[in-house]
């Protein structure tokens, strides 16, 4: 049955529906909610702890769940753990950090106990797993692009989307780590004069508590880096919210600016749905949004201040547990005092959007030398930041009672000495971190003049952090194997035909252009490349040399061999799925792609015929040819038939098979 409702009478429904959560949100209670993250690195080497590895974040969920009532779970991944009593919660962000949710409190001194307690649960597990917790707002070893993801589909799909749209995607989702606090708002009106003021103090708020020296692996030269990802991944969600500071803003303006955003990803029953560049508009145009479709939607936007039934406020790195706690009295002395919200609404008149955004750029590049004075609503008392981040330490003074202003300290002397603890930071420094280089074998020209490596592969292995090296030929098996000690991964690309006589079987007139240059240098260096246990990515061509070098044949040519096959050579483009791909069961290629079935582009006349004995088939075309392989006792070997160097540009998936064969070549 057709819904009888129009779509023009569903879009004012499901905003209405989003107003009324945040009216529910109103309250005359003036808790306070905090999270914080925890990034958990190995002792002694920083190095990051991912989710599946043995003794690794999902062990430190295990024993921690002796403390908790239930298990947070999705398709049998534990993520998380709760509390049945109260609004208590341990999860996992997207690179797998612990963050401590306590439930809403009303002084510093029960959120203090609140989180000495998980700490005193936390601590004894990770010494016992050889980890520790590094207390900062950015991960002090890896690189984005080399951290693996927690299984949870929100995260995944917000991954993909991200990368494919914002330039620091891959490190907010995975390597930043944040302190946020929660505050009530009792009307409408208080929760607009609190956003406003939120909002406009974000920039300074993000100076105070830069905790992040480490950027990427590597000391950082700047101020705020985890305020400068944020504020360079996705503009259209996580710069001020539109209309903030006219006069109309309210409820209504927040709510349409929920629902008019990109959606990325929408329940879907039990499910959900990537939806991407959708709308949350578009996506419900014909459905009513329940409250769970509504807090999903606004948990998709992030601005530095949040409205979802509190006022999140969010611009602050993680921080040292007595930084935090003199933070979470800060927030509370100034947004629960009516004193100090009267201040800073009249010296904070006259700010703008842009001004927001221009006072993060400058002391993003400045730091504590940042001239905000030229900038509309924080001129007017021509205050330096670190004046001004003074001055609101004394009006939260005097809104705390002395048993809560005294938490202040910590982060007060940060503001007199204008030097944040990213700057003062004296800790663990990581020595420059490799980056990997990936060696492409090259193909030769047609006419044997040249040699050359297609764009899709060199792009590939950028985008996945890895520095791509054209690997030149020679015969010399001196050198050849110094080239397989020289790079830390390899992708053997397609072209021309193997020469039968390399697997045992004359030629015949199927046989198409060979290469003989190609034939001497590939078929004696992916032997030793296999042998030491270096990643290796064959494509096409590449896939049928790692069976071919390895002791197994090939059928010369599919459609002499077997008329009734599917069309394997396609015409351009060559981005265009031709056919589906089925991963055997049990495959690591499968687990590794994240997907059981896959359709694929085709481009070969040959096909694997009798597998090598250190190989495997990983998957099948669904005309029974053999589409993929994979070394099962190596940790990175595979070959696939189809072109993902075409395909990973709009393709999550096979993105993350570049993504991975850097991530094994940092460990060469």
């Amino acid at each position: 049955m057709s819904n009888p409702l129009t779509n023009e009478a569903i879009y004012r429904q499901n905003l209405a529906s989003i107003i009324a959560c945040l009216q529910r949100g109103c309250k005359d209670e003036q808790l306070l909610g905090v999270e914080f993250e925890n990034i958990l690195v190995k002792s002694g080497s920083f190095e990051p702890v991912t989710y599946s590895e043995p003794n690794g974040v999902l062990e430190v969920l295990r024993r921690l769940s002796a403390h908790y009532d239930s298990l947070l779970t999705e398709d049998g991944h534990v993520l998380g753990l709760a509390s049945d009593t109260c609004e208590e919660r341990v999860t996992l962000e997207p690179g797998a950090f612990v963050e401590y949710s306590s439930a809403p409190l009303q002084t510093v001194g029960q959120v203090e106990q609140a989180f000495r307690k998980f700490r005193k649960q936390l601590l004894p597990i990770l010494d016992d797993l050889d980890l520790s917790l590094a207390e900062l707002g950015y991960h002090p070893s890896a690189r984005s692009r080399n951290m693996e993801l927690i299984p949870k589909k929100r995260y995944l799909a917000m991954d993909r989307y991200l990368t494919m749209f914002g330039r620091f995607g891959s490190c907010m989702m995975r390597c930043a780590a944040a302190l946020q606090v929660n505050i009530d708002y009792s009307s409408e009106a208080d929760a607009v004069r609190k956003i406003r003021i939120a909002t406009g103090l974000a920039p300074l708020l993000a100076l105070l508590t830069d905790n992040s020296p480490i950027f990427e692996g590597r000391r950082t030269k700047q101020h705020m880096a985890r305020t400068m990802v944020w504020a360079n991944y996705d503009a259209t969600r996580v710069t001020v919210v539109p209309g903030t500071f006219d006069d109309d803003f309210g409820f209504r303006r927040y709510a349409e600016y929920v629902y008019n955003m990109e959606s990325i990803i929408v329940p879907n029953g039990a499910d959900w749905r990537y939806s991407g560049e959708e709308t949350f508009a578009e996506a419900y145009a014909d459905t009513p949004m329940t409250n769970d479709d509504v807090m999903h939607a606004l948990t998709m936007v992030f601005p530095d201040a949040r409205l979802k039934g509190v006022l999140e406020i969010r611009p602050a790195d993680a921080l040292p547990l007595p930084y935090a706690l003199a933070y979470v009295a800060l927030i509370k002395g100034l947004f629960y005092s009516e004193t100090s919200l009267t201040v800073l609404e009249e010296e904070l008149a006259g700010l703008t959007e842009n001004s927001v955004e221009q006072a993060k750029r400058l002391l993003v590049r400045d730091g504590f030398a940042a001239d905000l004075s030229k900038l509309e609503g924080y001129g007017t008392a021509s205050r330096t930041p670190r004046e001004w981040l003074v001055h609101l330490f004394d009006l939260a003074s005097c809104g705390l009672d002395d048993s809560e202003s005294i938490y202040l300290q910590p982060l007060l002397g940060v503001a007199e000495r204008g030097q944040t603890l990213a700057q003062a930071y004296s800790g663990f420094v990581p020595s420059v971190r490799k980056i990997p280089r990936i060696g492409i074998l090259p193909r030769y020209s047609m006419d044997h003049t040249a040699m050359q490596v297609g764009l899709g592969y060199i792009n590939a292995v950028l985008e996945a952090g890895g520095i791509p090296m054209i690997i030149p030929s020679t015969d010399d098996p001196t050198l050849i194997q110094a080239l397989v000690d020289e790079y830390d991964g390899f992708i053997v690309p397609g072209g021309h035909d193997i020469d039968p006589i390399n697997y045992r079987s004359r030629r015949s007139e199927d046989i198409g252009d060979l290469c003989p240059e190609r034939d001497i240098m590939e078929l004696v260096m992916v032997p030793m490349i296999v042998d030491a246990d270096k990643p290796l990515l064959g494509i096409c061509r590449g896939h049928q040399v790692l069976n071919v070098s390895l002791g197994g044949t090939m059928i010369h040519d599919i459609n002499k061999a077997f008329p009734d096959k599917l069309e394997h050579m396609q015409e351009p483009p060559y981005d265009h799925r031709e056919h589906e791909v089925v991963f055997v069961e049990g495959s690591k290629l499968g687990a590794l792609m994240g997907a059981k079935r896959l359709r694929v582009n085709t481009l070969h006349h040959q096909a694997i015929d009798k597998v090598a004995p250190e190989l495997r088939v990983a998957a099948w075309s669904e005309d029974g040819l053999i589409e993929a392989v994979e070394a099962p006792d190596k940790r990175f070997v595979y070959g696939v038939q189809w072109h993902p160097e075409f395909l990973w540009p709009k393709d999550y998936t096979h993105r993350r098979l570049f993504r991975r064969l850097v991530q094994e070549s940092m460990k060469s």
